[in-house]
């Protein structure tokens, strides 16, 4: 009964905060400068048609893994919906990038369906939190997983808002022909529930006349093609998609979101993991801002989200794969902007972060498809960059993470040592890791939005075990690529 009656009290949570405004363009009505993307006005059913889209998609996924895959853990009945609602946890064996990546993903779907209807982000919020509940209690056989209520939830969140602002981006209603339908498919394939949604509500063909833009905001997108190496001895092609969006100093853009940036890679032809990496955060509170001559600094509340998974190979010196994820974290964040007489423009961020729920490679833990250990803790990232006379970019980031891994399998396989892994309720090993990620990339503009990019990255990492020797690896990558960006 208090499963039941906590499911209830969400719905109707997810329904109250619904957003009443009769146009949102991006995030808040208020905001006039992009280009005319309506959301419809949210009315008090709204929440029912959130909740009604989530099983759709829940039982859409299941039945296909169901009776198209044939899946194990798909096939659900009601014995296991009643265990699953005492929501006796564990700590789930599914891969690295399932986990820490495509979950996340998966889970900003839900965040849209509320999003792109009409929804608050405190509403769509909730629906992500109520859409991966509901998963975890009949989508699957596995017990509710602890990962994945935090991982997905909160993940589902940033990544969430940064594909629905995207979208907005692209979209635009007083187009037409052609460029209405590339448009149209562009922001579905960036935000497939608002696609979704505007197709089944017509918006997506109706025609209204260009807002004027009002204000000065700015918004960078960049995708870049090329080739890189990996100390190990592999090569590996890969894309990789950039997005700077608003600016933390900018005295009109201090709501939710409202500045954030995202880069995201993914590698082909190679051992590397598709999904290599995610490098997002977004501004969820501004505190204040101060101006002196031609410097600006700011400060601000921000969500942090990072991935790195590579299948490199082992090396006499340097050995992998290494992986490392920061999938609920946030803190506070400092940002610099100074500008010289020449027009050079120089950029600092600091940010420091309590991470909730984490994971990293672990030296000795196999168990199913898991190598990582889950984790908590705190990280500290710095982000330096340059342009000068808008031809040369260049961006210093180094981020460290603190790990703590503390409910381990040690003791249970001392006892029991031909007992199965999968089978024990664990974190993995009982340790604690301290990674470091150092990334210089360097941008030349070759002429119009064309540019040569070069990066090179270096990953680190030490881990205390407790119950085992301590393991130092670190490993190494260059990129080469061209790249085009967009204003």
């Amino acid at each position: 009964m208090k499963r039941a009656a906590l499911l209830l009290l969400l719905t109707a949570s997810t329904m109250s905060v619904v957003a009443q405004t009769d146009s949102l363009c991006v995030a808040d009505a208020t905001r006039n400068d992009c280009r005319v993307a309506t959301v419809p006005k949210a009315k008090w059913f709204t929440g029912v048609v959130a909740f009604a889209e989530l099983n759709a998609i829940n039982g859409g996924i299941r039945l296909w893994d169901r009776y198209v895959l044939d899946r194990d853990w798909a096939h659900v009945s009601w014995s296991y919906v009643k265990e699953n609602l005492k929501m006796n946890l564990e700590w789930d064996h599914d891969f690295f990038a399932t986990n820490m990546a495509a979950h996340p993903y998966h889970r900003s779907i839900y965040y849209n369906c509320g999003r792109s209807l009409g929804m608050s982000p405190l509403g769509a919020s909730a629906e992500a939190a109520l859409g991966s509940l509901m998963w975890e209690i009949y989508g699957e056989t596995d017990r509710p997983s602890t990962s994945d209520i935090f991982t997905t939830t909160f993940g589902g969140i940033i990544i969430g808002e940064m594909t629905h602002r995207i979208s907005d981006e692209v979209i635009d209603e007083s187009s037409r022909g052609l460029e209405r339908v590339w448009r149209e498919t562009v922001a579905t394939i960036v935000n497939p529930a608002r696609g979704l949604n505007r197709i089944v509500s017509g918006r997506a063909w109706k025609i209204r006349s260009r807002q004027e833009a009002t204000t000065n905001r700015q918004h960078q997108m960049e995708t870049n093609i090329g080739t890189g190496w990996v100390n190990g001895g592999y090569s590996s092609a890969y894309v990789k998609v950039g997005v700077d969006y608003g600016s933390a100093f900018n005295e009109e853009e201090q709501g939710f979101f409202d500045h954030f940036r995202g880069d995201v890679t993914a590698t082909f032809f190679s051992r590397a993991s598709v999904i290599h990496d995610m490098r997002l955060y977004g501004q969820l509170l501004d505190f204040y801002r101060k101006e002196k001559g031609r410097t600006t600094t700011a400060t601000g509340l921000y969500q942090s989200f990072n991935f790195y998974d590579s299948d490199s190979p082992l090396g006499l010196n340097f050995s992998g794969p290494y992986r490392v994820a920061e999938t609920a974290a946030g803190g506070p964040a400092f940002s610099l902007r100074t500008t010289t007489k020449r027009g050079n423009v120089f950029n600092q961020h600091l940010m420091l972060s309590a991470i909730a729920m984490g994971a990293v490679k672990s030296d000795y833990y196999i168990s199913a498809h898991r190598d990582y250990n889950f984790s908590s803790g705190w990280s500290f990232k710095s982000m330096s960059s340059a342009k000068f006379s808008n031809r040369i970019r260049t961006r210093l980031s180094a981020d460290f993470f603190r790990f703590y891994s503390w409910k381990g399998y040690e003791k249970e396989l001392k006892n029991n040592p031909d007992a199965d892994l999968f089978y024990i309720n664990t974190q993995g090993d009982v340790s604690n890791a301290s990674v470091a990620v150092v990334c210089q990339e360097c941008s030349v503009r070759l002429f119009n939005g064309l540019n040569l990019d070069l990066c090179g990255s270096w990953f680190w990492r030490h881990t205390h075990y407790k119950y085992y020797e301590d393991v130092t690896r670190g490993n190494g990558e260059i990129r080469l690529g061209l790249s085009y960006s967009l204003k």
